[in-house]
């Protein structure tokens, strides 16, 4: 499941966005973005191995942690086109998708 584009993520405007984490309270093993109404797991992010760099977007898992209790929302943003999961605290869009262009 998840947001893989706009259409996909649109349906959760309005809705209450949260970014929760799973596992070790000091390093969990997971951080997902998650609509609370639907209960649906928009994005998620395991946490990296040593071996393995973060995805450094802003749906990797160290960006998303820096995220967790944050308040998110959903939002549209008509005129440039997108839907966006936006962090109402940092002013930072975790997750954002364009319309597709006719």
């Amino acid at each position: 499941m998840g947001a893989h584009n706009h259409a996909d993520l649109a349906v959760h405007i309005g809705h209450r966005i949260e970014c929760a984490t799973y596992g070790d309270d000091i390093e969990p093993a997971n951080v997902a973005v998650e609509c609370i109404d639907c209960s649906v797991v928009l994005r998620d992010a395991d946490r990296p191995g040593d071996e393995a760099p973060d995805d450094p977007t802003p749906s990797g898992y160290w960006n998303l942690l820096d995220h967790a209790g944050h308040w998110l929302a959903c939002i549209s943003r008509p005129s440039a086109r997108t839907v966006a999961v936006s962090c109402r605290r940092c002013g930072l869009d975790l997750l954002a998708f364009a319309r597709a262009t006719d």
